[in-house]
């Protein structure tokens, strides 16, 4: 009898997603979610977010027709569309021009650092002095194309919102991403 309890706990934390909860120091609380790749169904809907403008894809096993126009722009695609697009055209999601927003699928592609080095560039805590090296890291890890772009404007954006501020993190950043950012500063 304890087996059978056993094995049907253990089939329920396989397939279940865990969230677990912590209060950071500022009384916040923050969820961390733990996702098993297993749970994800072929049928599955899952949300396509546009990284940047104007991408468009056909399916071919069904004719499916999807079309991001602006950036955030979102369409819904089952996990199998998801696959075909993957496993024929890479670029989609290496060049990081959609992201699925399910952790499982980015799990499955093998794109969790690809995501994570866009998401800590495009988070303006990470532009200080201290972190020059780790930047041009991540923006070098970059694919070459269309991306790069997004997060020039996004750091131009920050900078004219006073968001980065600092000259010397400023002159820095011209410096590292070959850009003219100075004459935005509010001096």
């Amino acid at each position: 009898m304890a087996n059978t309890s056993k094995k049907t706990a253990t089939t329920i934390i396989e397939d279940a997603v865990v969230e677990e909860s912590t209060v950071a120091s500022s009384n916040v609380t923050v969820e961390k979610k733990t996702v098993d790749t297993k749970t994800l169904k072929d049928d599955e809907e899952i949300v396509v977010v546009s990284l940047i403008p104007h991408v468009s894809y056909k399916d071919s096993k069904n004719n499916d027709f999807y079309e991001w126009d602006t950036v955030g722009h979102e369409e819904v695609m089952t996990y199998s569309a998801l696959k075909d697009m993957n496993r024929n055209y890479k670029s989609y999601f290496k060049d990081l021009w959609l992201e699925p927003k399910d952790d499982r699928v980015v799990k499955a592609f093998g794109l969790v650092s690809v995501y994570k080095n866009y998401a800590d560039l495009m988070d303006g805590s990470i532009y200080t002095i201290e972190n020059m090296s780790e930047i041009k890291e991540k923006f070098d890890a970059l694919p070459p194309r269309g991306i790069k772009n997004t997060i020039v404007t996004k750091i131009k954006n920050m900078v004219v919102s006073g968001g980065i501020s600092d000259v010397k993190v400023v002159k820095s950043l011209e410096r590292l991403l070959n850009i003219d950012l100075f004459d935005l500063l509010d001096l």
